[in-house]
């Protein structure tokens, strides 16, 4: 909601808006509107996650309460992050509290929209709780927002290779990481990393020393230090073959050896 308060709209609680409309179809189901993607759907009346619009600026009654961390971020690397806070009141907000469990809470403050705050340490889920009192001495109920933290980087492992020597100036390599839902980067000899994708193949290779590189890069965008590399020479010259001994010709010797 915070975010479409600072895009076009204003006065947002939620992303999804109920209708009036019941559907015709089946009585338990309404119309919503999406105000994040410009759609509409039928939706089950009991799904908390839309709301009835509900003006504004009635004594004693919050609205566009919201609070969003790194700018609607799901991941962070850092347990400092930047919290947007949004209330408003009739009578006029004027303080706030903030908690990073929902039952012990920050001493009261002025309310302002953007605070710096320190999540708990460890990574995963992390939920920040913000409440607000109106200037007549009314506290909201909690809201809150849920973020990621995620702080260790990803290993990068290859797991298929050409064989050293090759003679194959075509190779494919195949890669994974400890990680799931990660981008993967490549480098070929001196070559800037560029996007890929497992299997990655190369063309062209010359003969000689070449080396293969590989690092993952996770959603909360920790990029693995240590690159996952391998190193093999390509071959395709045929051998040479000389004769360095041999007997007369014509010899008169029935035993000989080359």
């Amino acid at each position: 909601a915070l975010w479409l308060n600072m895009q076009c709209f204003t006065n947002a609680r939620a992303e999804t808006y109920w209708s009036s409309s019941t559907s015709s179809g089946a009585t338990d189901y309404a119309w919503s509107v999406d105000l994040w993607y410009g759609t509409i759907d039928t939706l089950v009346k009991s799904d908390t996650y839309s709301v009835w619009p509900v003006r504004s600026g009635h004594n004693g009654v919050f609205g566009n309460l919201g609070i969003s961390i790194n700018a609607r971020a799901d991941f962070t690397r850092s347990t400092t992050v930047n919290l947007r806070l949004s209330a408003s009141d009739a009578n006029g907000v004027m303080e706030m509290g903030l908690s990073n469990d929902g039952t012990d809470w920050s001493e009261a403050e002025a309310y302002i929209n953007s605070k710096a705050w320190t999540l708990t340490s460890g990574d995963g889920l992390k939920t920040v709780y913000v409440k607000y009192k109106d200037n007549a001495g009314n506290w909201s109920s909690a809201y809150s927002y849920i973020i990621t933290l995620d702080s260790t980087a990803p290993d990068t492992t290859i797991t298929g290779t050409p064989s050293n020597p090759s003679n194959i100036t075509s190779p494919g390599f195949s890669f994974t990481s400890n990680e799931t839902g990660v981008t993967f980067q490549c480098q070929l000899d001196s070559g800037n990393y560029t996007t890929c994708t497992s299997p990655a193949t190369y063309t062209g290779l010359t003969n000689g020393t070449h080396t293969f590189s590989v690092k993952a890069t996770d959603a909360a965008g920790n990029t693995d230090p240590t690159p996952a590399d391998y190193t093999w020479v390509v071959d395709t010259a045929a051998p040479d073959t000389a004769i360095t001994s041999h007997p007369n010709n014509p010899t008169n010797n029935n035993s000989t050896s080359f």
